[in-house]
């Protein structure tokens, strides 16, 4: 009957005997007695049978592994033992191939749904081709074994067995890892690379450069290639300045460990030291592409968003390897490079190679393939403003201000006097009659009206206002005041010191500068008296180029400065509108108004400035000619620079143009020094600007900054306000324009590095712009509520420094 543990094991029925027959004249004793009477013998002390267990009722991976322990037999049951080696396999993780077996099985369909004799079976041919004494199989192997051996008809599946033995037989050895001790021993003797103990800038660059063109190079002790580096920079070495010049157009080259730019140099065949810009060019970028190592201590990553594919990261991979055996062999020819469509800088005439040009792709990331990043967002940004420069080239014109006008206002459709086409159909011709002259509807040149007296305000084609007729030529008067050189390695504030209220002059009268509309002009009185300029209290808002810079700062309106001293306190606003005006000029801003004049209006260089050439002071006739040439330039308003000053001015504005961006900035078609005046919608406040240069045609607006150290603006510009004037400029130029601007600030360093004067390119973040917007209109509620109430607090606290307030505690 059932019995046992679990229910299931036959077991016999205690005290049941058998029967059996025996012969009636056997006796116990041997006599041959008769048996009992109902002829069975009757055994108290039955046989111990173990106890059995059906493999069919066990759990699935249970009957997998009751096959696998009956030795090629079948097993339609197992006893106690039996069921405890089972369990004792099941729970044994070591045992590799065990468990390849009941996980294969359990992943394998047919097999979970398998018969005995199937699993029977499958067991014994997994014992086949996997041997117990042969290799471990991987899983993924006995599972696919498994997939075959049951998608195979009966008949083929011992052919199956043989094949898969026989392959498995056959199959190479894996070659074997090398030992842990054998790893620890080549890193040990594997040179580590050098590494940096500060943050990279473009001189650190520069002495790594010059370091690999040192013979007796040893990474490990770089002290004798630093001085061999300091006496190459120092005489300026061709072959030096030529890879730095290269190099330093490179995107992102700061991101590089010492190793790679010292090999840069290093590994360079001949052709590169010795040929033209373009094969430096291409072999450092596909060195770098191949070679580069990122700089584990100082890379900053950016994260990624233009997708490229591996196939394409792949393909700049394959293209910089041949570039760079090509120049190795010297098969390399520029000529033969790819030529680019018409749209590609590399259309754009050669320049020298102080200014050479980057035409070609940077790829500076040198992770390896499978892992490669696509292309990087400062990458992209660099190549966005490449297509802004070469779009921008095009189109620069004459520079002619009237030209400008007129270029900007026929890429706006408007119609211009030999620009559009007057056959276009969209430009309407009517004849009116002199009754109706007022209602005309075609826009006519102003050229073309004739007039008995040129009006004092004229409106240009693009919508501005050209007050270029109440003013005379320009002279040294509107020389630019506002001091932007840097003492002491910072930039001071924009000066106000011709902001001056209550001037006498004869006022301008228009309202035509709303630039909604108003060609015509009211009647304007001779702003000119007693050689002073004036701007009308009621100017209204609108952009005006020709305004002299002293007409503008006494005129009316609220600058960024004025807010500067408002900020501080605000009875210092009154006070420079009214306090007395020393104008002996510092030799400072001298320097500062002359390169600013050389950046943004190089015709009038010459006009304003002149460069003293040298004079024997030790003799009567050399006083003498200097004294004759001083009083030469008071009389005609030039400024005198020293042939130093000169010669440093003109070596800061080579630096401007050898930077692409900054080549594109100073030649791109706009206008420079104009005024724009708007009035702010919450306070009712006229305000102004006076931008050193905008680019209508892409939004753009440059300020001009020099510094006495470059690396110091990354944060002086805060305590200076920059991101208040780049948010108010910005404000001022959507309420004209409608359009948001990119500003950027053009700085260029008055200390020169390595015999270079830098030159650098920031923009303001979203947080800085927000943070500049909400000061500028503090400070306009400020200055609103102070105008109301007639009060101007005036007194400042002081309160003790740090340290004695350390000392009081003490």
């Amino acid at each position: 009957e059932p019995g046992g543990e679990d229910g299931k094991t036959l077991t016999l029925i205690p005290g049941a005997a058998s029967a059996v027959k025996s012969d009636e004249t056997e006796r116990a004793d041997g006599a041959g007695t008769p048996a009992g009477e109902n002829g069975i013998q009757e055994s108290h002390n039955p046989p111990a049978n173990p106890q059995l267990t059906v493999v069919a009722t066990l759990p699935f991976r249970h009957r997998v592994l009751a096959q696998y322990i009956g030795d090629g037999e079948y097993l339609y049951h197992v006893d106690t033992d039996q069921k405890k080696e089972i369990a004792c396999l099941e729970m044994d993780t070591q045992n590799t191939t065990v468990q390849n077996l009941i996980l294969a099985a359990e992943n394998v369909e047919p097999f979970k749904k398998a018969i005995e004799h199937d699993i029977h079976k499958a067991v014994n041919a997994y014992k086949q081709v996997f041997p117990v004494d042969g290799k471990v199989p991987e899983l993924c192997t006995t599972i696919k074994f498994f997939k075959e051996w049951f998608s195979a008809e009966h008949i083929n599946r011992g052919l199956l067995i043989k094949e898969w033995a026989e392959h498995l037989k056959n199959k190479p050895a894996p070659v074997k890892k090398t030992g842990p001790h054998k790893i620890i021993v080549d890193d040990v003797n594997k040179p580590e690379r050098p590494r940096r103990s500060e943050k990279p800038t473009h001189r650190t660059i520069n002495y790594e450069l010059a370091c690999g063109f040192c013979e007796e190079l040893d990474l490990n002790n770089l002290r004798p290639a630093m001085d061999f580096a300091k006496r190459i920079i120092a005489e300026d070495r061709e072959d030096w300045k030529q890879m730095s010049m290269t190099v330093g157009i490179i995107p992102d080259i700061k991101g590089y460990d010492r190793q790679t730019i010292i090999d840069l140099v290093r590994k360079a065949p001949k052709a590169v030291h010795n040929g033209n810009p373009d094969i430096r060019r291409t072999w450092c970028e596909s060195f770098l592409a191949v070679h580069g190592v990122r700089d584990p201590d100082w890379y900053e990553y950016v994260p990624d968003n233009t997708p490229t594919t591996h196939e394409e990261n792949a393909a700049r991979l394959r293209q910089a390897g041949k570039c760079l055996r090509d120049i190795e062999t010297g098969r390399f020819q520029c000529d033969e490079e790819k030529p680019q469509p018409t749209g590609e800088l590399a259309d754009e005439p050669a320049t020298p190679e102080a200014v050479e040009q980057d035409t070609t792709e940077h790829h500076p990331d040198p992770q390896p393939l499978e892992n490669e990043p696509p292309v990087s967002q400062t990458e992209a940004g660099y190549q966005k403003i490449r297509a802004e420069l070469h779009e921008a080239r095009k189109n620069i014109p004459p520079k002619n201000p009237v030209d400008v006008g007129k270029q900007l206002a026929a890429a706006r459709g408007e119609y211009v006097e030999g620009i559009s086409d007057p056959d276009d159909p969209k430009w309407v011709h009517n004849n009116y009659s002199a009754s109706n002259q007022g209602e005309k509807e075609e826009v006519v040149p102003e050229e073309k009206q004739p007039a008995a007296e040129p009006e004092a305000v004229t409106r240009n084609a693009d919508g501005t206002f050209d007050v270029s007729a109440l003013f005379p030529p320009p002279s040294n008067q509107t020389e630019k005041t506002e001091a932007r050189t840097e003492r002491d390695g910072e930039t001071p504030k924009e000066s106000n010191q011709q902001e001056t209220a209550g001037d006498t002059g004869q006022e301008i009268t228009t309202d035509g500068g709303s630039g909604t509309g108003g060609d015509e002009a009211g009647e304007a009185a001779d702003p000119v008296e007693n050689g002073n300029f004036t701007v009308p209290d009621d100017i209204q808002p609108g952009i005006y180029y020709d305004i002299p810079n002293e007409a503008y700062h006494a005129g009316p309106g609220v600058s960024k400065s004025q807010l500067d001293d408002i900020a501080d306190t605000p009875a210092i606003y009154l006070w420079r509108k009214n306090a007395p005006v020393d104008t002996e000029k510092t030799k400072s801003l001298d320097t500062g108004t002359a390169f600013h004049c050389r950046v943004l209006e190089p015709e009038e260089f010459s006009k304003r400035f002149i460069i003293a050439p040298e004079f024997n002071r030790r003799t009567s006739a050399g006083k003498e000619e200097e004294k004759t040439f001083l009083e030469e330039c008071t009389r005609t308003g030039r400024t005198v620079l020293t042939a130093e000053e000169g010669r440093k001015i003109e070596l800061m504005y080579q630096s401007v143009m050898a930077l692409p961006l900054g080549q594109w900035l100073v030649e791109s078609a706009g206008y420079a020094e104009s005024s724009v005046y708007w009035e702010d919608p919450e306070t009712g406040i006229l305000c102004r600007c006076r931008p050193d240069k905008i680019i209508p045609e892409f939004h753009w607006i440059m300020d001009v900054k020099t510094t006495a150290d470059i690396q110091r603006f990354r944060t002086a510009y805060y305590d200076y306000r920059y991101h208040v004037q780049d948010a108010f400029y910005s404000d001022g130029y959507r309420a004209q324009f409608g359009e948001i601007p990119t500003f950027v600030f053009l700085v260029a360093s008055t200390t020169a590095e390595c015999g270079r004067y830098p030159v650098e390119i920031f923009m303001m973040g979203e947080d800085a712009k927000l943070a500049g917007q909400r000061e500028y209109r503090r400070n306009l509620q400020t200055l609103a509520e102070c105008l109301n109430n007639d009060e101007w607090p005036a007194i400042k606290t002081l309160s003790l420094p740090r340290w004695a307030k350390e000392n009081a505690n003490a």
